[in-house]
């Protein structure tokens, strides 16, 4: 619910009262992940579904995902995604709407 703020391991611990390392490794064993790029796994899933399905721009997204700005927002999008957040857009929205005339 609050993957758009800025999320701490060790607010995590405190509110379910374990220790930062402890629910840090219990995290990672059952999602294969670290907390941190769990968080933003989901923050650029949300975020291409905003890029398709709106025509929002790419800062005002970044903002609302909780990127601190433009710049990280489209440096971790084009490396965990392999292209730009406006690349993105413009080839999702072309697949979408070849297959909406299909």
């Amino acid at each position: 619910a609050h993957y758009n703020q800025k999320i701490r391991t060790k607010d995590i611990a405190e509110y379910v009262h374990l220790h930062p390392s402890y629910i840090s490794s219990l995290f990672r064993k059952q999602t294969g992940n670290s907390i941190g790029q769990y968080i933003l796994n989901y923050r650029l899933m949300v975020a291409k579904n905003l890029l398709i399905s709106t025509n929002r721009s790419v800062e005002s997204i970044a903002l609302d995902m909780g990127f601190y700005d433009l710049q990280h927002f489209s440096r971790e999008f084009e490396k965990n995604v392999g292209m730009r957040p406006s690349v993105y857009r413009k080839v999702n929205q072309v697949e979408n709407n070849t297959k909406e005339d299909a």
